[in-house]
């Protein structure tokens, strides 16, 4: 059975150990929302690897760009 999880900070040390932990169990997890604080493009990476449907950053000045950048991955 998967378990589905969200990482809150996944681009700083925290967020980066647990993405190790499910990219070694990928079977196990599905990440289905991500967030960071200001780091949009390592945000976009995140959601990429992992497939997540939702992303949010919380420095407001940087939405539009998380926007432009997720636009262009599909």
């Amino acid at each position: 059975m998967t378990k589905k999880i969200a990482i809150l900070g996944a681009t700083g040390s925290i967020g980066k150990s647990a993405m190790d932990l499910i990219e070694r169990n990928s079977g196990r997890f599905e990440v289905t929302a991500v967030t960071a604080s200001t780091n949009v493009e390592a945000l976009v990476d995140v959601v990429r690897r992992t497939g997540a449907t939702l992303a949010v950053i919380a420095d407001e000045r940087r939405y539009l760009d998380l926007a432009e950048l997720l636009a262009g991955s599909n």
